[in-house]
């Protein structure tokens, strides 16, 4: 998550593209696990 979140900050990149980048094929499972861990949407 410190990647996907570095990512965010720093590309203009989808959530969807950085959800593979980082590993997840389902861009909800990977909004739901970012949101349990930063308490926050990506």
């Amino acid at each position: 998550m410190e990647e996907a979140s570095r990512q965010l900050i720093e590309t203009f990149a989808s959530v969807t593209e950085i959800a593979c980048n980082v590993g997840y094929d389902n861009p909800s499972k990977f909004i739901h696990v970012f949101k349990k861990i930063n308490a926050e949407t990506p």
